[in-house]
C-alpha cells in the first residue's frame, strides 16, 4: 500500500487526526456535462415567469438555469483536483 502524505481534513471531527495509511477520498462528480438546447439566451438573472406563456422568457431561465449548473460543475471538478494536488484527498 501506497504512503500517502496526509493532512488534516478540514472535514474530520474536532480532535481527531488521520491514522497511518488512511486517506479521505472523494469521488469526481457523476454528473456529466449539461447541454443546452433551450434556444435561450442565459443571463445571470432569472426573469419571472408570468400567467401569460411567454417562449422566450421560459427559453432564457432554462438557458440561465442550464449555464449556472454548469458553471458549478466545472468549479467542483477544479476544487477536487486542488484537494488532490493539495493531499488533502486522495487521487
Amino acid at each position: 500500500m501506497a504512503t500517502a502524505n496526509l493532512r488534516p481534513s478540514p472535514f474530520e471531527p474536532a480532535g481527531r487526526t488521520a491514522t497511518s495509511g488512511e486517506v479521505n477520498t472523494v469521488a469526481d462528480p457523476t454528473v456529466g456535462a449539461l447541454t443546452d438546447s433551450s434556444g435561450g439566451t442565459a443571463s445571470t438573472t432569472l426573469a419571472a415567469i408570468t400567467g401569460s406563456y411567454v417562449e422566450a422568457t421560459i427559453e432564457n431561465t432554462v438557458a440561465s438555469l442550464a449555464a449556472a449548473r454548469e458553471a458549478d460543475r466545472v468549479a467542483l471538478v477544479a476544487l477536487l483536483a486542488e484537494l488532490r494536488a493539495q493531499g488533502v484527498i486522495a487521487t
